[in-house]
């Protein structure tokens, strides 16, 4: 029996507004298309060769499926809720990423996500969701593996890392501070480097617990995302224990060997731990069973197209949140990208006399990587302060590198680190250097605001819409100064309020 002229008209107007999405899809991501085609290019060969093997193999393996059972896919599509709300999902994720500052990576996943539920349009329901977390998988392994995704999630990892021991050495009274991905004790310098973030067991397991889904078909419910959640939490935290224990037996306690000797054992022990954890929660969610379709009155096969008529509410919400994807499609592609402006000049007070220096080798090749950076080095003179001063300006949490590792670099030994108020409007780092032959500070600065703390800055970057135009104020004296030298404290008044009223304006 054939449908009637409404339902003709309604299979119309729905694969019109289908197609209507793809194509609003595709134009909106274009730029994302583009920056994956970079970041592939800038791969390496062996890498790039993984993921195009990956690729194949999955490329090949869905058209094998389909090929044996060809009615489970069709170019008329079909609307279902639950491929249209991945979609929603994935467009609210990137419109808040675009509010807050682009991260290239989380809008590939979210891309990549949306356009399996965009795929969900065109083929079998039940086939598409076993295929959910197979596709998870596949969104999670492109953009977030180590070669693509070290740079956005390792050193916020790090210094989230470093901040964290620094608060457990604390209650152990033991003296430390962390700068950036650095942890700075009293006899000592532990660097949190990429190896020590987590970003490779939180994303290996990850992948883990979403092939463990995939496996045991498990149903992917809020139980299956509070698992989830829990899963990273576990991953994160037994990182966190294990750089703790680490700083601890090679900076604490003086045995470095003993220390690297432990690094492996110990990130190997609690991934397992935490991933057989993950594997006996697992077994209380509930296992998903097959779809059956709804029964027809007639008997008659249900075709791709048709419109089953499940009351007005169930169709009305179908057709809204198909209009909601194309409408929240449409508001990302028009929204702006919420960044503040590049700093075009760093401004210094005509009070300070200072001559440009050359950056070095080290630091020329370290900020000319970040095109949004500008980083100025000076010898300066002011009263009997002399020195040099480092100002880097950027608009990016990844531009930055801790001062003292700068100093240790250039051959200077770090004795002491502390939080010091310079002034009413400063608060910044002092350091001893040199057996107290040398002293140096440096701050974070904003419009009206400063910071010792690389943690707040990155917590500022993605959690508030403006203040993400900072600059770092980096002196070097040449000689031991006091931190309540009156001199002191008239000249980083100077050097604080020239950027606050030039740079940052």
């Amino acid at each position: 029996m054939g449908n009637s002229p409404k339902m003709e008209t309604q299979k119309t107007a729905i694969a019109f507004s289908c197609s209507l999405l793809v194509a609003v899809w595709l134009i909106v991501h274009f730029s994302t298309l583009s920056w994956f085609y970079t970041a592939f290019r800038s791969a390496s060969s062996m890498e790039q060769l993984a993921m195009f093997g990956v690729g194949v193999v999955l490329g090949g393996a869905i058209g094998v499926s389909f090929y044996r059972k060809p009615e489970k896919i069709s170019l008329i599509p079909t609307i279902s809720i639950l491929p249209i709300a991945v979609i929603i999902v994935s467009l609210l994720g990137a419109i808040v990423l675009k509010l807050l500052g682009n991260i290239e990576q989380i809008t590939v996943l979210l891309f990549l996500l949306g356009s399996y539920g965009i795929l969900g349009l065109f083929i079998d329901r039940d086939r598409w969701k076993k295929g959910l977390p197979l596709a998870a998988i596949v969104a999670c392994i492109i953009p977030l593996s180590p070669p693509l995704g070290s740079g956005f999630g390792g050193l916020p990892l790090r210094v989230l890392t470093a901040h964290w021991v620094e608060q457990f050495l604390s209650v152990g009274q033991i003296s430390a501070i962390s700068s950036h991905d650095i942890i700075i004790l009293e006899n000592g310098i532990a660097e949190v480097d990429l190896p020590c973030s987590g970003i490779k067991s939180i994303w290996v397991g990850t992948l883990f617990f979403l092939g463990l889904t995939w496996i045991d078909k498990r149903v992917m419910n809020w139980r299956w995302l509070l698992l989830g959640s829990v899963n990273i939490i576990l991953l994160f935290s037994a990182n966190l224990l294990r750089v703790l224990l680490l700083v601890i037996v090679a900076d604490v306690f003086k045995q470095p060997n003993f220390a690297t000797l432990l690094h492996l054992p110990l990130g190997l022990f609690g991934f397992i731990l935490v991933c057989g954890i993950t594997w006996s929660l697992s077994r209380f969610l509930p296992r998903s069973t097959p779809f059956k379709p709804l029964s027809i009155p007639s008997q008659t096969p249900l075709k791709r197209g048709e419109i089953v008529h499940q009351g007005k509410h169930s169709v009305f919400i179908q057709k809204g949140m198909l209009g909601t994807a194309i409408a929240l499609a449409i508001v990302y592609h028009f929204l702006p990208i919420q960044s503040p402006q590049l700093i075009e000049a760093i401004a210094l007070p005509e009070s300070v006399d200072t001559a440009l220096i050359e950056l070095t080798s080290a630091e020329q090749r370290f900020f000319t990587s970040y095109p949004e950076t500008i980083a100025e080095k000076h010898h300066f003179n002011f009263g009997d302060l002399s020195g040099s001063l480092l100002v880097v300006a950027n608009t990016s949490w990844r531009s930055y590198h801790p001062p003292e590792l700068c100093f240790i670099g250039n051959g200077l030994k770090v004795d002491r680190v502390e939080k010091k108020q310079l002034s009413t409007d400063i608060i910044a780092r002092w350091l001893s250097l040199q057996n107290g032959q040398l002293s140096a500070t440096y701050w974070l600065q904003s419009k009206g605001q400063t910071t010792d703390d690389f943690y707040r800055r990155l917590w500022q970057q993605f959690f508030t819409a403006n203040d993400r135009s900072w600059i770092l104020v980096s002196i070097l004296f040449d000689r031991n100064i006091n931190s309540n030298n009156s001199l002191l404290q008239e000249f980083t008044t100077e050097i604080y309020n020239s950027i606050d009223g030039g740079a940052l304006t």
